[in-house]
């Protein structure tokens, strides 16, 4: 069977003008389609999880309660995405979380293939499993990616569309640049990377699982029709990978901890850019300036290691 996996991300499920996009994006695929839908919105909108999480005060809730609470928002936007496809005529059917198989140990495929003898789209709550007692537990923040990959897997997919409200993986996002190209491919260990300094457009979980599996992620906006960025094991050809900032930091994702650092001293020092201090963070190097300092240091960045992406 040709499955195609596509996950589509709070605002694109949020409202109904979004979701006639995600319509229209399946109705261009020729293939059986398992989507998975996150909580409808963000923060403010009635049904996203912090949203739900507002109506409560956490210190009086059970972590069994606590997840029954979040998963409405998951089922809710299944239901109501479901809904609009089969407005427009598309054969679609919002599974249930014991209907697709999705255990906290194991994932049971055999209902979605026989579901997919009756529906041409089936649509499944991420961020959710079921325990070995069928209760229902919540994965982590971003577990929609994880719970895509997850069922590619398990489904023998070796590709998962993430449409998201990005037009891919930027390298940096900086107030003053408003026309930042994307990745067009980028390595797993890459994307990690930049996860790891705050670009977190992919869940990291999601992408180590797809590095184990080899399984190609594509990242894509539902509100565009722009490429988008491929995710996959391809050449690190990139020394310098991205870039972030905090109020008084620049944080700069690297290949190569001790070249990058050498390099960089060099340049900042060339450019009169005196940082307070260098912390070394995994794939991450962090410079400690001033708040003017700060804001120099990240122009030079992207005049010397990040022009071609402007």
């Amino acid at each position: 069977m040709d499955i195609c996996v596509m996950k589509f991300g709070g605002m694109a499920t949020g409202t109904k003008k979004n979701r006639e996009l995600i319509v229209n994006i399946v109705k261009n695929k020729n293939k059986k389609i398992l989507l998975v839908a996150s909580a409808m919105g963000r923060i403010g909108f009635p049904y996203a999880t912090d949203t739900l999480l507002e109506l409560v005060d956490e210190n009086y809730l059970f972590s069994s309660e606590r997840n029954r609470l979040l998963a409405t928002g998951e089922v809710i936007s299944t239901i109501v995405l479901a809904n609009q496809l089969k407005q427009n005529k598309i054969n679609a059917y919002a599974m249930s979380l014991r209907e697709l198989g999705m255990y906290s140990t194991h994932i049971d495929t055999a209902n979605i293939n026989s579901l997919f003898e009756k529906y041409d789209v089936l649509v499944a709550p991420g961020f959710l499993t079921l325990n070995d007692v069928g209760e229902v537990e919540t994965l982590a923040r971003g577990g929609g990616d994880y719970s895509a990959v997850l069922l590619a897997h398990a489904l023998n997919v070796k590709k998962v569309c993430l449409y998201k409200d990005v037009i891919g993986i930027m390298p940096f996002v900086f107030p003053g640049y408003k026309k930042i190209k994307c990745y067009e491919n980028l390595d797993y260990l890459d994307a990690v990377a930049l996860a790891n300094i705050g670009c977190k457009v992919i869940q990291k979980d999601a992408l180590m699982m797809a590095k184990e599996f080899d399984i190609t992620l594509e990242v894509k906006s539902f509100l565009s029709d722009d490429a988008g960025t491929i995710v996959n094991n391809c050449l690190r050809n990139n020394e310098y990978i991205g870039m972030s900032f905090t109020k008084d930091s620049l944080l700069v994702a690297v290949k190569n901890i001790e070249t990058a650092k050498k390099d960089l001293e060099t340049t900042f020092l060339e450019n009169r850019l005196y940082f307070k201090e260098i912390l070394v963070k995994n794939d991450c190097l962090e410079f400690k300036f001033g708040v003017n300092q700060l804001q120099l240091a990240k122009k030079k960045m992207v005049e010397k290691y990040f022009i071609h992406f402007l």
